[in-house]
């Protein structure tokens, strides 16, 4: 171990050809007999952070490895299940980005295209849904988070060349460009229904995340384009008034399936233009602000965190609303003849919520929590309960205080922070990004059929600056 600790190629070598192992450690999740008996024991945590730290050094993984490139992804991912550490999460993270340079080192030793080419193509190591495609180890990097690897120039290069193909700008084949649009929208539906009942055995290009986003908003189109078949067949008369209309009716239903069909096909656009290097890099900081990153999102966590916090806000002064103002929901008071009742805002725990909800959006006013207790006495003079009125001021105060002032803010400062993160490693994030997306759109054409397809950039603008 002390070798490998000192990277020292010269004695790592020659204690190997003496026949001395390093015993793999188990991983802290293991449930083992052995590791159920000494899971709280300190000696064997260190025993298995200097056993990670010896096999992660270069000088072992080049030289008691038989692949380098397979066993530092598998030992990517076994030191990402040691961050659970908590006590050595800070080595094991320094040892994991030691592991994915030592990636980026691999493939700089290939001098040739055709040399990334035979690297990519091994299929050793990946499971049998990814051994058909093209580079079967740009997924199995990709699932390993192997940033170095995946953004390194000869990687890039090799990625593009496949995306290109044997295809140039304007001498693809017509006939093939149009066979291809027709494939990807008008038979989506009924590859969709081969996919589901076959298991994904005919058409396995829906097992890609884009391609169920895909699925997803055509047969809505579809849904729209059946609810305006349908409106048009139904005997209504045309000046009939919505408010006669019943809930269901198929031109309701088209407005609503239809608008979200356009929003969703328009939203597609951020699929292509996250490939394009100016704009690539700030669509890929938007989309892990929002935590929907085909990848881990650098804000993921605290977006999660922030909402656990504030749904258990919300729903605390929701039950506390309702609960003070739900005895006056039904009362009213008459004022000058008039009946006069106040907003049912708080009514019972759920629509405490929701309106709650909304209210952190700036929906609330004071009157949406005023109260009507009725009249009373010999002139029917209205009643005011002074003491519950000042409660659901004062705790809706408190709630704005909680929501806006104090966890906006924060969940804002923690936004800030990992945007300058990413914005710090922009470049890395975005060719990690476009080799991620090229490997899909290859994996589809691969995994259709069998025949081996070219394929062509959707827009000439994602090569820009390439």
């Amino acid at each position: 171990m002390l070798a490998c600790f000192c990277n020292n190629f010269s004695i790592v070598e020659c204690l190997l050809l003496r026949n001395h192992i390093i015993v793999l450690p188990h991983q802290p999740d293991c449930i083992c007999s052995s590791c159920r008996k000494t899971a709280f024991s300190v000696e064997k945590k260190l025993l298995r952070l200097d056993t990670y730290r010896a096999i992660s050094s270069d000088a072992f993984l080049w030289l008691a490895t038989r692949d380098p490139l397979l066993a530092a992804i598998n030992l990517a991912k076994d030191l990402e299940s040691c961050l659970s550490d908590s006590d050595h999460k800070e080595i094991y993270s320094a040892l994991l980005s030691r592991v994915q340079a030592f990636s980026g080192d691999i493939i700089q030793q290939c001098r040739t295209l055709e040399e990334v080419n035979f690297l990519l193509e091994q299929k050793e190591g990946a499971s049998l849904s990814e051994s058909e495609v093209p580079f079967p180890r740009v997924r199995m990097a990709a699932d390993a988070h192997m940033k170095p690897f995946l953004c390194h120039m000869n990687l890039q290069m090799t990625m593009v060349s496949k995306w290109m193909g044997a295809w140039s700008e304007g001498k693809g084949q017509i006939s093939r460009d149009f066979g291809r649009i027709i494939r990807h929208t008008l038979l989506y539906p009924i590859l969709a229904l081969l996919h589901a009942s076959s298991g994904g055995v005919l058409v396995k290009s829906f097992k890609i995340p884009y391609a169920r986003f895909d699925f997803a908003f055509l047969y809505i189109f579809v849904i729209s384009f059946f609810c305006w078949i349908m409106m048009k067949v139904t005997p209504l008369p045309k000046d009939l008034h919505r408010k006669h209309w019943v809930p269901y009716d198929p031109v309701v239903l088209y407005d609503v399936f239809f608008g979200a069909a356009c929003l969703m096909a328009f939203w597609r656009i951020f699929y292509y233009i996250q490939l394009h290097r100016n704009f690539g890099s700030t669509v890929v900081i938007f989309y892990n602000h929002l935590g929907v990153h085909i990848s881990i999102g650098k804000c993921v966590g605290e977006v999660v965190n922030y909402f656990v916090i504030m749904s258990i806000v919300i729903v605390s002064f929701g039950l506390g609303l309702s609960t003070i103002l739900q005895p006056y929901a039904e009362n009213y008071t008459l004022i000058d003849g008039r009946k006069s009742q106040a907003s049912i805002t708080f009514p019972d725990v759920v629509t405490s919520v929701k309106n709650l909800f909304w209210g952190f959006f700036g929906y609330m006013s004071p009157i949406d929590y005023s109260i009507h207790v009725g009249n009373t006495g010999i002139n029917g003079n209205p009643m005011n309960h002074y003491v519950t009125k000042l409660s659901v001021e004062f705790l809706t105060s408190v709630y704005y205080i909680v929501t806006v002032i104090t966890l906006l803010n924060l969940m804002v400062s923690l936004l800030v922070k990992k945007a300058d993160e990413v914005l710090e490693k922009k470049e890395i994030e975005w060719r990690r990004y476009k080799s991620t997306r090229f490997h899909h759109y290859s994996t589809i054409q691969k995994i259709d059929s069998g025949e081996k397809k070219e394929t062509k950039p959707l827009m000439a603008f994602m090569n820009a600056r390439l």
